[in-house]
């Protein structure tokens, strides 16, 4: 009698929580129906009438039901009240209809509800080409065919292929590792297609999974898999098969699986998903993990088993009711071949067993990519919500040599080699990143990492108080020079003018040194510093940049493009012979003295050597660094003539402040016109621009020889007040004029460029380039290549050269002409520069409908003829009519139709 109430209160329990039925739309009771609620791992099933009792404590709940041959429903907060303690809930599930799911969760892909076979290898190719072809801007198709002899063939897809990719995450998703396990295959070209049409869709989800990951879809490595003719559920297992040789090579070195050691090491994986037969269960490497490693991987687990109906109803646990015999070794050969990828090339690898049959048969396939998409979906998702950061110093430059450790994890992260970017796909919650490097102060950061986003954190490192700043002597640069050289030969050449019995005056070129010169031309630009002997702070700046662009070359594209297209000439010291010592560093007023006028006088030997380099290079750009100041200085430094109204303006006034512009509105202050420096507090430039007359007017300038005697346009940069800052200050100057500097190599494409031939298509060598209404005149090379400095706007511009008839004038409109000479032609190419953005056009020949004279079509047959050994680059219209200069003379076509010169070959 003591404890009847007792077992009466446990009788009554029974209805405690939520209980109901699970019915179809026909209203039948569905038996073994799985109610499954969120976030406990236990799971009931429904009775053989459909109905259901689940002893839940009061409180709110998202509950999910699912039965096999039915779509799954869930329900949100359902509540179980505290008075009652119980409450009555009914399930309908709809009858699953592939075209219904596919509508609704597979964007109506008609190709993934085959389950009739396998495709085939070229199959399977044809079907990731067609993805590249479908939308490239995401996919592309990839093949090791150029490093081995047995090629493993993927599809890359990521949002705008060919961008920057170090600061994405790179996941593989491996298939058909085993010839005897295919299932893999079939699923990963399933979810290629989805993720690139939900991509194309605009799905938020897969959009921001595709920003922040590159996915490599691998579906067929083992190519083996077409020699299996009879399958049955679970074939024996061969030692040929690539999994089996990625750890022990039978017979020798296998082609296939040496690509994939290849891929790992190249493409430097995040995280592998390899998807398997042989059971349903998630599993990864056995190998000895810290704890918090293994947290990670338990992490990326559950998120697949979460979202599968069989794994997360199992716990993970493999239920099949046929196992694969263990003496097959499917979990041993797992285990080691996920620990070996681990251990070698510290890339977490996790496997998904998705059928119970290593082989299953084709017409189960629907069924399980039904079952596996969402998983799968899931499982890239850690990407969303991980941790992303990038290592750099105080001047923004990547530190690739840095150590980056989470607290708590005995590995560190991997460094991208270019950008020093690391990922790490962490559980949510707190972590501080150690992060250091030698002859730097090492630095923690802590950092909260969420469920709801990517966290994302950028390391700055300063430098250790032991390593001082220093200026550079003679032959402390002379070392540099010959060290740089040493280092980059690919991409720079040292050579020296002779300045005096002791000292030579040493100019470095950078450029890529491999290429075609004899047909193609490449615009130079000249650097010089230290041309004044109380000005050493230039020689410092100009050894930084120099550094920057050699050190940048295989690592940012941008420097790499100048390198390839623009000889560049850097004079670190243009005055050797100044004192090494700073101090003994007294101003000078003693400039050096150019022949401006074509004067004889004595020259000092670096104003000689500075004349034989512009003579010798034929720049279009000079870029003389000076200190004093913070401006841009532009000819002339005397007073030469009136030119609307200022005498010491050029008739290039425009032009020079064009350019000079570009250097100053990259600069942080020096377009303020205010340098408030202490020796000219009062001083101001309009824009930051000025003529160098205007400011301290001086007769026999370079910047005044430079435009009047050679090709080149110069500027005179004051890149600081003083000319010997403090050693301390010198990375800042050099960051304030970086990207100036950079600049400045593009600004040499502003303007006019093309080449001029003669009649019989061959260069015309030195033919004079002038603009009406300038005297200064630009020479072409050797090649018949030519540059005229210019902004956007309309001109009429003569050409000659010895030797042949007098010049024709022809009106240009945007910076873009024709220009027509009696026995010279000039085949030109325009740049308008607006907005930033460059066009170029060329010139084609007119339509048929406007030819007018007999002689027309000779013209055009001459027109239509390539020039002799320049490819693709076509025989000039000649217009004999010299009064002609309307648009109509000419048709301009954009040249993504027509090839212009070709591009250096990097070697």
């Amino acid at each position: 009698m003591d404890n009847r109430d007792a077992l009466l209160s446990y009788i009554e329990a029974v209805y405690k929580g939520v209980h109901g039925f699970v019915r179809s739309t026909e209203g039948n009771g569905i038996p073994n129906a799985i109610i499954s609620v969120q976030g406990i791992n236990h799971t009931v099933s429904s009775a053989a009438d459909g109905d259901f009792w689940r002893l839940l404590v009061p409180g709110k709940y998202t509950i999910t039901v699912s039965a096999k041959g039915y779509f799954s429903q869930t329900v949100n907060d359902v509540v179980v009240p505290a008075d009652t303690g119980s409450v009555s809930y009914n399930f309908t599930l709809m009858r699953d209809n592939p075209e219904v799911w596919s509508a609704k969760n597979d964007f109506n892909l008609h190709e993934n509800l085959a389950s009739d076979r396998y495709l085939t290898n070229d199959e399977l190719n044809k079907a990731m080409l067609d993805l590249q072809q479908l939308n490239p801007t995401v996919a592309e198709f990839q093949t090791s065919s150029n490093i081995a002899a047995v090629p493993v063939t993927s599809l890359k897809i990521t949002h705008e292929v060919g961008s920057p990719e170090e600061n994405k995450f790179h996941i593989a998703l491996m298939g058909g590792l085993f010839a005897s396990q295919p299932a893999g295959r079939e699923l990963l070209i399933r979810f290629a297609r989805h993720l690139v049409a939900g991509y194309t869709r605009q799905k938020p989800v897969i959009s921001k999974m595709l920003s922040l990951a590159v996915i490599h879809i691998m579906p067929a490595i083992d190519g083996l898999f077409e020699r299996i003719t009879n399958p049955v559920c679970n074939p024996p297992s061969s030692p040929g098969e690539i999994g089996h040789q990625f750890l022990v090579p039978w017979k020798g070195s296998n082609g296939a699986s040496d690509a994939l050691k290849y891929a790992m090491k190249r493409e430097q994986f995040d995280l592998i998903l390899n998807i398997e037969g042989g059971g349903i269960y998630m599993s990864h490497p056995t190998v000895e993990l810290d704890t918090m490693q293994e947290k990670v991987f338990k992490r990326l687990a559950d998120r697949y088993v979460d979202n599968h109906s069989m794994m997360s109803a199992s716990h993970n646990v493999n239920t099949c009711e046929h196992p694969v015999d263990s003496t097959d070794g499917i979990d041993s050969t797992d285990s080691k071949l996920m620990s070996m990828v681990y251990q070698q090339f510290g890339i977490p690898m996790i496997t998904a067993h998705v059928s119970c049959c290593k082989y299953p048969p084709a017409n189960s396939l629907l069924s399980l990519w039904k079952e596996n998409m969402f998983s799968m979906n899931s499982f890239l998702g850690t990407v969303i919500t991980g941790l992303r950061g990038h290592v750099e110093d105080i001047n923004g430059e990547p530190m690739r040599n840095a150590t980056v450790i989470i607290k708590g994890f005995q590995q560190p992260l991997r460094l991208t080699k270019n950008a020093a970017w690391f990922k790490a796909l962490l559980p949510p919650g707190n972590y501080d990143i150690q992060v250091s490097c030698p002859e730097h102060t090492s630095k923690t950061v802590s950092v909260v990492v969420s469920d709801t986003g990517l966290t994302e954190v950028k390391v700055v490192l300063d430098k250790s108080t032991t390593e001082e700043e220093e200026y550079h002597s003679y032959s402390q640069i002379q070392k540099l020079l010959w060290h740089l050289n040493s280092e980059y030969p690919a991409i720079s050449k040292l050579y020296s003018f002779k300045h005096s019995p002791m000292r030579n005056l040493s100019v470095l070129e950078l450029g890529l040194q491999k290429r075609d010169m004899s047909f193609t031309g490449y615009p130079a630009i000249v650097f010089t510093a230290g041309l004044y002997r109380d000005e050493p702070v230039t020689t410092e700046v100009m050894l930084r940049f120099v550094h920057h662009l050699l050190s940048n070359y295989d690592t940012d594209n941008r420097i790499a493009t100048f390198l390839k297209t623009l000889s560049v000439h850097v004079v670190l010291d243009a005055n050797p012979d100044r004192p090494s010592n700073e101090k003994e560093v007294q101003t000078s007023e003693n400039y050096s003295n150019f022949p401006v006028d074509k004067q004889s006088h004595t020259l000092e030997p670096e104003t000689q050597a500075l004349m034989n380099l512009l003579r010798n290079t034929e720049p279009v750009l000079t870029v003389n660094l000076r200190a004093g100041s913070l401006h841009v200085s532009i000819p002339y430094a005397s007073d030469r003539a009136s030119h609307n109204g200022n005498k010491f303006a050029t008739p290039d006034e425009e032009t020079f402040r064009f350019i000079a512009s570009e250097y100053v509105m990259h600069h942080p202050t020096m377009a303020n016109g205010h340098p408030n420096c202490s020796s000219h507090p009062r001083d101001t430039f309009e824009g930051g621009v000025t003529n160098a007359g205007s400011w301290k007017p001086y007769k026999g300038s370079m910047i005044d020889y430079s435009y009047l005697n050679t090709s080149t346009f110069q500027l005179d940069i004051f890149i600081d007040c003083c000319g010997s800052p403090d050693k301390s200050l010198l990375p800042t100057v050099w960051n304030q004029n970086k990207e100036s500097l950079l600049a400045m190599m593009d600004a040499v494409h502003n303007g006019l460029t093309g080449y001029v031939i003669d009649e019989e298509s061959q260069p015309i060598p030195n033919a004079q380039v002038r603009v009406e209404g300038t005297e200064h005149t630009v020479a072409g090379g050797t090649t018949g290549a030519y540059w005229r400095l210019l902004p956007p706007g309309q001109y009429t511009v003569e050409v000659s050269a010895y030797g042949y008839l007098s010049t024709t004038k022809l009106g240009a409109c945007c910076v873009c002409l024709a220009i027509v000479v009696l026995g010279i032609c000039c085949y030109t190419a325009c740049q308008k520069r607006a907005n930033r953005d460059r066009r170029q056009y060329y010139f084609s020949p007119l339509p048929h409908r406007l030819y007018q004279f007999e002689d027309d079509k000779k013209d055009i047959d001459i027109f239509n003829k390539p020039l002799t050994g320049i490819a693709g680059i076509p025989q000039p219209y000649y217009d004999e009519d010299e009064s002609s200069g309307s648009e109509e003379d000419v048709v301009l076509i954009n040249p993504k139709h027509r090839q212009w010169e070709p591009a250096p070959i990097d070697e």
